[in-house]
Formats: C-alpha cells, structure tokens, sequence
C-alpha cells in the first residue's frame, strides 16, 4: 500500500551521535587550547597565550550562519595543534607556519570572524616569524 520505513529509531541514533562526536571535538579542542594556553602564560607568552585563547572564544561562540559546523571544528583542530607545537621546547615553525596557513584557509570564508582573527594573527604568527 504505502512505503515501510524502518530502522527510524537508528537513523535518529546516528544523526544524535553525530552532533555529540562533533560536541565533543569541540569540547577537547577548548580544552587543549585552555591548557596549552596555560603553559604558554607560564613559559612568558602571556601575549600569544591570550590571543589563542580569543580566537577559540570567536570561533566557538560564531553564530553557525557564519561558521558551520564543519569548519568550526577543523579551524578549532588546527588552533589546537598551533597551540601544542608552540608549547613544545623547540617548536618547529615550518609545522607552525603550515598549520597556521591552513587555520587561516579553514576561517577564510567566515568574514564575521575575520575582524578578530586578523587582529589577534600577528601575534601568533611570532611564534614562527
């Protein structure tokens, strides 16, 4: 007679463990940044520690018009690994400097974060200049 629909109750399932995996990429990528951000104010990087931490407040608290989801997440993964690379004793700036390019083409297409992010990047971008 009409179309059987089954396994609805699977579909919902994944399409809600979807959002809590993407939540929770999102959740360890704060808090990374968070510590990584510590360490930094510990090691004398007050300036490059609180412009990390400014830039994962723009792109976690972006409207999702501005940011979706997708690129939220990688902008704040790629954040993250700036952050931890530049913790390290000797942090490579090749791997900075890649990473960081590859943050700033993550944003690019999210103008009403770009105001923020082009204020706070030069002094990020010290860590490999």
């Amino acid at each position: 007679m009409g179309d059987t629909i089954k396994d609805v109750n699977n579909s919902i399932i994944a399409t809600h463990g979807s959002t809590i995996a993407t939540n929770g990429a999102i959740a360890a990528a704060h808090e990374a940044i968070v510590d990584h951000a510590s360490t930094l104010n510990n090691k004398g990087q007050e300036d490059v520690a609180t412009a990390l931490k400014k830039l994962e407040n723009l792109i976690t608290t972006a409207a999702d018009a501005d940011l979706a989801l997708e690129q939220r997440v990688k902008s704040l993964e790629l954040l993250q690994q700036v952050a931890g690379e530049a913790t390290k004793s000797t942090p490579n700036k090749t791997t900075l400097r890649v990473m960081g390019q590859a943050f700033l083409d993550a944003i690019k297409s999210a103008p009403a974060i770009l105001t923020g992010v082009e204020k706070l990047w030069p002094i990020v971008s010290s860590l490999w200049m």
